[in-house]
Parts: C-alpha cells; structure tokens; sequence
C-alpha cells in the first residue's frame, strides 16, 4: 500500500474562533484537528464554493 503524501497547514485565528472550535471538538469527543480537516471537506466537498480560483466572493463571503 504507497501512503499519500499529506502536508501541514498551520493557521493563525483568533482566539474567539479557536475557542468555538474547541467548544465542538469537546462536545464531540474529537481533537481540535478533527475539526478543523472536516470543515475543509465540507466546504470543498458539500458546497456550491467553486475552487478554481474564479470565484467573486471575497474570503469573507465565502467564511460566511
């Protein structure tokens, strides 16, 4: 079996948001990671956002 290569992203929030974070991750028995890679499926997976880099929305439109 090859392993996939996987990369590590580091993100500077504010603490306001990473404790929101914290919060579900408590509530869910998951790590403040499981999250984090969840929330990047869903929007690259479950939504409408377009990923090639056209898209009129600003970051903030898209956050939202």
């Amino acid at each position: 079996m090859t392993d996939k290569p996987k990369i590590r992203l580091v993100v500077d929030e504010d603490a306001d948001i990473v404790a929101k974070i914290d919060a579900l991750a408590e509530a869910e028995a998951l790590s403040r990671s499981d999250i984090l890679r969840r929330a990047i499926r869903r929007l690259l997976f479950l939504s409408n956002v377009p990923i090639s880099g056209n898209s009129p929305e600003t970051p903030e439109q898209v956050a939202a």
